[in-house]
This record gives C-alpha cells, structure tokens and sequence, in this order.
C-alpha cells in the first residue's frame, strides 16, 4: 500500500464518501457546472463502503451515483493491466457489474492510470464487459517511455482486432439459447437448468463473475 495500512485507506475510502456525499446535497440546487462530482478510482471504494455502512447509507450513495454526483469505474482497483492475467482484469470487474444488476446501474467508464503504457487487449476486455468510455493519465514513475507529450487530440477511438465474438452456450432444459459477449476464447460444458429454468446456484457463482448472458426464451423475445 502507498501511505497507509489496510484500516488508514478503509476510513479514508468512508470518510471521503461520507463528505462528497454531503458535498452533493449542499450543490444540489446550483446550476450543473457548479454542483459536486467525485469519481472513485476503483470499484473497491464503494465495496468498502457497503460493507462498513447501513443499508440505508449505501442506498442514499446508490441514488447519487444515478444523478451522477459520485461515480466508479469498472475496475476494482488500480491495476497494473500490464502484469495482470485476461482473467483477473475480468473478474475485477464483477463487484460493479454486480452493482448494475442489483441497482439497474450503467457504469460506463473502465481506467487505467499511472502506468506509462497501455495493453493493446485491454480496450477489447473492456469492451466487452460493457464500458464505452475510459480516460488514461501517467505518472513520473522511474521507468519512463519517450514520446509522452500532449497528444494531437484529446479524444480517442480505441477500436479491437477481434470485435466481440458472440458464443453460442447450448443449454439443456428450457432456455433456447444463451451467449456471452467476450473478447476471449473458453469452454463452458452444458448447464442443467431446474424445472423452473433457474440457472444452478454453481453457475451463478462461478460463471456470471466472467460472462454477461443474454438468453432469448422460447416463444419470448425477453432478453
């Protein structure tokens, strides 16, 4: 950790909720360019906040994060995207993804600070896991590369060499058909459904922490 154990940056991450929270009460009436906005660097402040508030605290963030006073990114931390497998940078992303379905939540935004370069992949995982935007900004870290002056331009189209591959996952009761948009290659072996056509509680676990499904029911066009 950079200046503080692990109960230093758990106060810090509440206490500095806690006052953009009040921050965006007090600004609410402004005009919009004058109000509050505060952006978590990682989905673990608001994992840290749920877990350390009351219900009813988390939900009063929950409905600033929809007015878009407090925001997150998918990450979960600041990650060294460099050194970190395709499969942790993916189930990083899970407790925010968690968090749109649980709230009928958009998080749009993946980051990747700091660092001075940038995985070629990395647009593709996120992409995939559904972010549209991010933003990158570099420090004056020891190693450093040549050329990183201001850019011609300040916005950037960062497209993939794959595009997002849609996976056919056959499944045996029920559901007609389900597929994951992912940027990688995996197998999945047939899921049994239960008579209700509820996915299996090991599914929920272990495969929703990396794929999105979108199953199309028979005779339904609900997705």
């Amino acid at each position: 950790m950079w200046t503080g154990d692990e109960e230093t940056y758990r106060n810090a991450f509440v206490e500095m909720i806690d006052y953009y929270l009040n921050l965006a009460d007090k600004t609410a009436s402004n005009p919009p360019e004058h109000r509050s906005r505060w952006h978590c660097d990682g989905a673990i402040w608001y994992w840290t906040y749920e877990n350390n508030k009351t219900p009813a605290e988390f939900a009063r963030l929950i409905e600033r994060t929809r007015d878009g006073s407090i925001s997150l990114p998918l990450n979960f931390l600041v990650s060294t995207h460099g050194g970190t497998l395709t499969e942790a940078t993916l189930r990083g992303m899970y407790y925010a993804g968690s968090l749109e379905r649980r709230f009928g939540l958009k998080i749009p935004v993946a980051i990747a600070m700091e660092n001075q370069t940038l995985p070629y992949g990395l647009g593709g995982l996120w992409a995939g896991a559904g972010a549209r935007y991010s933003w990158k900004g570099i420090c004056g870290c020891l190693t450093k590369i040549k050329r990183t002056e201001r850019r011609p331009h300040e916005i950037y189209w960062w497209p993939g060499t794959d595009g997002p591959v849609e996976t056919l996952i056959k499944f045996t009761f029920g559901i007609k058909s389900a597929y994951r948009t992912t940027h990688i290659e995996t197998d999945l072996e047939p899921v049994s459904l239960s008579v209700d056509g509820a996915l299996s509680a090991k599914f929920a676990r272990q495969q929703l922490q990396t794929y999105r499904i979108r199953t199309t029911v028979k005779g339904s066009n609900e997705k």
